[in-house]
């Protein structure tokens, strides 16, 4: 379980928000591919006013979500609920396969639907806001991750995302998304 509140000013408005993360996980270490199964949700605030001086939206300032929001990054801890399932085997000492299932919701359907991971420069604040249509369902992504450790110093990764844009996401004739990445680590 993890929590935080803020409080004080923004951008000369009241801040009052929130953010909470709840997780539970099992892993059964004696089995084959030793299976973790984990579930939980990731919930920040919105602002269910944004015509008064209070500042209701959590504000996550340098994030890296990907980790936790899923990998495809569409959006910022802000105003969002994330409820979540992940299942993670192991068939090889070397080998790591994790899928995830996000569900994506705004909290509150009056704020807007946040993206961009944080300030990256002194010009560019990095965060983008859409409005919602007074929609809260976002969608629903699917992430599989590949992970290889041949050696201690060594980590080759492949992920690939499937967004399925739900009603946030209708305007567009591309409501969906796909990602996929590859990296490679090196350790010294």
């Amino acid at each position: 379980m993890w929590g935080a509140g803020q409080f004080g000013d923004y951008d000369h408005l009241d801040q009052a928000a929130w953010a909470a993360i709840v997780e539970l996980g099992y892993q059964l270490p004696g089995w084959f591919a030793k299976p973790w199964l984990r579930g939980g949700v990731n919930i920040a605030s919105g602002d269910h006013d944004p015509g008064d001086d209070e500042h209701g939206t959590f504000f996550n300032m340098l994030p890296t979500n990907h980790i936790y929001y899923g990998f495809a990054d569409q959006l910022a801890f802000q105003n969002l609920t994330n409820p979540f399932v992940q299942l993670r085997v192991s068939p090889f000492e070397i080998l790591a396969l994790n899928f995830f299932v996000h569900w994506f919701q705004l909290t509150e359907a009056d704020d807007a639907r946040y993206g961009g991971t944080g300030a990256y420069d002194k010009h560019v604040f990095g965060f983008t806001a859409a409005g919602t249509g007074g929609r809260t369902r976002v969608g629903t992504e699917y992430d599989l991750v590949a992970t290889l450790t041949p050696h201690r110093t060594t980590t080759v990764e492949l992920g690939y995302s499937h967004l399925d844009g739900g009603p946030m996401y209708k305007t567009s004739p591309n409501r969906d998304l796909d990602f996929f990445y590859a990296s490679l680590e090196l350790k010294y």
